[in-house]
């Protein structure tokens, strides 16, 4: 899958917005190099999957569920419009949560 972000116009906008996220989150852009297209993981028990573009599970009852961004930190982060960008944290999955994580191209 080719990077991009939801709602984004182009590659020139998706790389923006990404950058934007990173700063605002405080995650490195360098530690950001092999962006994240989806992360599998347990939480209480239970497996999900988190994938840019679709939206996250309905555990977290979101109004807005889309995921807009996936960031590997320690813990790793999901963004979605009102964790993370427009108000409140993002979704952290700790590492030892992690089930498996792929890329986009």
């Amino acid at each position: 899958m080719k990077f991009f972000v939801p709602f984004a116009n182009n590659e020139q906008e998706s790389e923006s917005v990404y950058a934007d996220i990173a700063q605002s989150i405080g995650v490195s852009l360098k530690d950001a190099d092999n962006r994240i297209y989806s992360i599998s993981y347990s939480h209480n028990g239970k497996n999900m999957t988190a994938v840019v573009g679709k939206d996250c599970d309905p555990y977290y009852q979101e109004t807005f569920p889309e995921v807009i961004a996936i960031f590997k930190s320690n813990p790793y982060k999901i963004i979605l419009r009102e964790r993370g960008i427009l108000s409140g944290a993002p979704i952290l999955v700790n590492i030892n949560e992690v089930i498996g994580v792929s890329f986009f191209d």
